[in-house]
């Protein structure tokens, strides 16, 4: 944001503190999540899973998809280099931002620990 001159507010954040809040998030949601899977042929077992699957939905969401996502955004520059290969992937790409960042790294992963399977045994 250096063209509005906001860059002066900016402040970053210790990483003490980035790691002591991801810990009590994930502590949080894990907890919530055995508890809800320990109770759940209760009623409330089920709400505390269904609302774990909808808050996951919606941070999948916002994290793949948010138009200022760092995600959204290399996928955009990919789709914009995969142009001129074929437009279809690049739309593709631009659609599913995911594709590029979680996809074909686990396909590639897979593909070569099959290689290193099939080449060792």
């Amino acid at each position: 944001m250096p063209c509005c001159g906001l860059h002066e507010y900016r402040r970053t954040l210790p990483m003490k503190y980035m790691v002591a809040g991801g810990l009590v998030f994930w502590t949080t949601f894990i907890a919530v999540l055995l508890f809800g899977l320990l109770t759940v042929w209760s009623a409330r077992g089920r709400l505390l899973l269904r609302s774990e699957v909808a808050f996951l939905r919606s941070l999948w969401r916002e994290t793949m998809r948010g138009r200022d996502s760092i995600p959204a955004r290399w996928a955009c520059r990919f789709s914009g280099a995969a142009l001129r290969v074929s437009p279809r992937l690049a739309g593709l790409i631009y659609r599913h931002p995911e594709i590029p960042f979680v996809y074909v790294p686990l396909f590639a992963l897979a593909g070569l620990l099959s290689g290193l399977l099939l080449t060792f045994s």
